[in-house]
């Protein structure tokens, strides 16, 4: 058998690990903001089967497997081989490609999405730094509008932001300032 990064004395693709196929497999499949089991769907696989290679991985595939992560890696743009590297790519890396992506589209468009993405920016730090420096605050919010997590609290602070610099531009000062107003007030507008 080959190992990882050489080649098989058969001429076949090498496998190795089973914990780094799933770990890249689930990288894969997570990449895609497809759920598991529409993710079996789109791409001809039995929901069981991509749930056990994802959990338990794949060292050895017999040909009828071999074959269907061989078509898989072909419609997805992935080498076969990769299945079994250490990938040391994230969600993060994986984002900021996108985001590379999208500027260039737009700067050949001539859309201005540096401001969008500032604005993102903008309203992500104001939303922590409510979080961080007025806790009592959110949990007002918290129970008025009957949020359950962390993330819901942030995730309505931060679209709360957006709305506003939407229409006006604010500074991450004035933003801050402003939130904290509409925390303190009736919190409906």
């Amino acid at each position: 058998m080959a190992t990882v990064g050489q080649a098989s004395t058969d001429g076949s693709p090498r496998t190795g690990d089973r914990e780094v196929f799933a770990r890249n497999l689930t990288g894969i499949v997570q990449r895609s903001w497809l759920s598991r089991r529409k993710f079996a769907e789109q791409h001809g696989l039995k929901y069981k089967t991509l749930c056990r290679w994802l959990t338990k991985g794949v060292t050895n595939p017999d040909k009828r497997t071999r074959e269907k992560l061989m078509t898989l890696c072909q419609t997805l743009g992935e080498r076969f081989d990769d299945l079994w590297s250490e990938r040391t790519t994230t969600m993060a890396d994986m984002l900021a490609e996108r985001v590379r992506e999208i500027f260039t589209i737009g700067e050949q468009a001539g859309i201005p999405y540096e401001n969008f993405v500032t604005g993102w920016w903008v309203a992500a730090r104001v939303a922590q730094r409510l979080r961080q420096e007025e806790p009592e605050m959110c949990q007002r919010v918290c129970r008025i509008r009957r949020l359950a997590t962390e993330a819901d609290l942030h995730i309505l602070l931060e679209n709360v932001v957006r709305r506003w610099l939407k229409s006006e531009w604010l500074s991450e000062t004035d933003a801050f300032n402003r939130l904290r107003e509409w925390v303190l007030g009736p919190l409906d507008k």
